[in-house]
């Protein structure tokens, strides 16, 4: 605002002079346009802005993680609180997906739009809401079991938890209704899965908006704002068209900072805060396509390199392509 005042205060100024010149005028005076008109009963004092004090943290809000256990710490072990949900208007908290051998006992997840408390190796007797055929953990196909049946179970009003198999010898990930698993919530029930039937047990937190972890979106698209890239991301090129002759080393980088994905895009101008085009995927299999190409994330790459370094690399709406220096098709 002091730059608006100070405006303001030249203007006054300014008003104040012609003003004074108009009535020395009216008042027949001599020399009224000569000399120069006093302002300074003008002059604004503009003072430091005053120290403001710390704002003592508010929190944590009810649905936040820690608010039971901060809230409700001192319940009888035998007298568990009720669910708790979120204010309307708080933002969905952000979980982590699910990964074996990243998760940890405890831990809460985001899966199926729900909130778990995941307890590896362990069981509940619970009643039995529905049965779903799934891949056990780590073998072909588990994800897709995995999500089906942490989807069911957010739909499900009865369900409370869910066991998924971690072996060939459970065929199915198991809803169950009453039987829920928390220590931040003092919920217990059940014992430590059977080595014949072991399963990992998610407990369904109830009052929680969940939102996942950021993944890649699928397709080639226009206008993508930058920001939206995790900032964990690397950047390891960024170059104007044609000004530098790349190779495939520039694009394909190897060391311990390249991740699984990668993407590709071009920006109108280097200042420029969004992709004018951009399109994401697996980086493996986008430097494995070769010149035929091939189908990834919803775009169609090319990839290819001659000895004398000619070539390009790429991605494209349709299988239809023309490569040279660039893709050629429908120019």
């Amino acid at each position: 605002r002091i730059p608006v005042i100070k405006k303001e205060e030249t203007l006054r100024k300014e008003d104040w002079v012609v003003v004074s010149r108009v009535k020395c005028i009216l008042m027949k005076k001599e020399d009224c346009m000569a000399g120069k008109v006093n302002t300074s009963h003008l002059d604004l004092k503009i003072e430091d802005a005053p120290h403001r004090p710390p704002i003592a943290g508010v929190g944590p809000m009810p649905g936040e993680a820690d608010f039971v256990g901060r809230v409700f710490a001192d319940l009888p072990k035998h007298a568990p609180p009720a669910d708790v949900n979120a204010c309307p208007n708080s933002p969905p908290l952000v979980f982590p997906h699910f990964g074996i051998g990243k998760s940890k006992t405890g831990e809460r997840i985001c899966a199926g739009n729900a909130v778990y408390e995941f307890t590896a190796d362990w069981d509940c007797e619970g009643g039995p809401v529905e049965q779903i055929p799934s891949a056990a953990l780590g073998q072909k196909g588990w994800r897709d079991g995995f999500d089906s049946c942490s989807k069911a179970c957010a739909k499900h009003l009865s369900c409370a938890s869910f066991s998924f198999p971690k072996a060939i010898t459970v065929p199915n990930c198991t809803l169950k209704s009453g039987a829920r698993k928390s220590a931040s919530h003092g919920w217990t029930c059940g014992s430590k899965a059977r080595k014949a039937k072991p399963v990992d047990l998610f407990s369904k937190l109830p009052g929680l908006r969940c939102q996942s972890e950021w993944s890649i979106p699928r397709g080639i698209l226009r206008e993508y704002d930058v920001s939206k890239v995790p900032k964990s991301w690397k950047k390891v090129m960024d170059e104007p068209y044609g000004k530098k002759k790349m190779t495939m080393t520039d694009v394909f980088p190897e060391g311990k900072h390249v991740g699984e994905c990668m993407l590709m895009g071009a920006k109108k101008n280097k200042l420029s805060d969004t992709f004018d085009v951009v399109a994401f995927g697996r980086r493996a299999k986008i430097q494995k396509v070769g010149k035929r190409g091939a189908w990834e994330n919803g775009a169609f790459w090319y990839n290819w390199q001659t000895k004398s370094l000619k070539g390009s690399v790429g991605f494209a709406p349709t299988s239809s392509t023309t490569l040279n220096s660039c893709d050629m098709y429908d120019t």
